[in-house]
């Protein structure tokens, strides 16, 4: 995230827990977008309190595996198209569902991870170019799974709903 670029970027953060009664993340993640004509861009900030305890043991591409550790998740349904799953672990690894091609990349830092994650549109059946004001729908969540475990997200309407379900997902609007 060290572009220039990214300042400009969308973002999405104010994470809240998705058990009890969804207070803020103990540890907040935000996420920004960015996008041109072939590519979606999405890059993730995890604060971490304790680096040296963030899990990524998973190195298979597209395994389930990656969701024993600290991951990243991404749900997304453009306008007219499929829904998608995809997960970056903090070792860079993805997870995707459909298949979707997908350039995934992760660090730890002194006080946080990230990830970033370059999605082609075409993989995702939407416009290229997708014209500003397109509002697509979708979520964007975290699991931290060192104890305490904890999932957040930023959208959430209801608390039995799962973070794939559409009824949780918030509208992502394409700007200029």
């Amino acid at each position: 995230m060290a572009d220039d670029a990214w300042k400009a970027a969308g973002i999405a953060d104010q994470f809240r827990t998705t058990q009890g009664e969804r207070g803020p993340a103990d540890e907040q993640t935000a996420v920004r977008a960015l996008y041109d004509e072939k590519n979606l861009y999405l890059a993730f900030e995890c604060l971490a309190r304790e680096p040296a305890k963030i899990r990524k043991a998973c190195t298979v591409a597209n395994s389930e595996s990656v969701f024993a550790d600290d991951v990243v998740e991404v749900y997304l349904q453009p306008e007219g198209g499929q829904s998608r799953h995809l997960a970056v672990n903090a070792g860079g690894i993805a997870y995707t569902d459909p298949a979707t091609p997908v350039e995934a990349a992760a660090a730890i830092g002194a006080a946080s991870w990230t990830a970033e994650l370059t999605i082609p549109l075409a993989s995702l059946n939407a416009a290229s170019p997708t014209p500003p004001g397109v509002i697509w729908r979708g979520n964007f969540a975290r699991r931290k799974v060192a104890p305490p475990i904890d999932i957040s997200a930023w959208c959430r309407e209801e608390v039995e709903t799962p973070l794939g379900d559409p009824r949780a997902f918030g509208q992502l609007k394409f700007g200029q």
